[in-house]
């Protein structure tokens, strides 16, 4: 006699990590609270329109619209983007960091 049954498939799984990109460390200079006034913002944020994006009303508030405008400012211009301003940036847009 022959007797069967059911057996869940056998299956063995395998982790492999691949390094996609060489890691790195860079410091930049960025702007803080303390040298980032509303009149400062509402410059940056003209420049960025002036260069041909919308970061929304100019009102002196670095907000999510501003700052997504900003970056993709820096993503066009080959500039580090993050969440910070710095101030390569601010140079490319001829906005004085100080």
């Amino acid at each position: 006699s022959e007797k069967r049954s059911a057996r869940p498939p056998v299956s063995n799984t395998l982790q492999v990590q691949v390094r996609v990109k060489e890691g790195f460390m860079e410091w930049r200079s960025i702007l803080c609270q303390t040298n980032m006034p509303g009149t400062r913002i509402c410059r940056i944020q003209q420049a960025v329109k002036t260069a041909g994006y919308n970061p929304g009303p100019i009102d002196g508030s670095i907000g999510g619209q501003p700052m997504a405008a900003v970056n993709a400012f820096q993503r066009d211009k080959g500039l580090p983007v993050d969440k910070y301003l710095n101030v390569k940036t601010l140079k490319a847009l001829g906005v004085s960091p100080r």
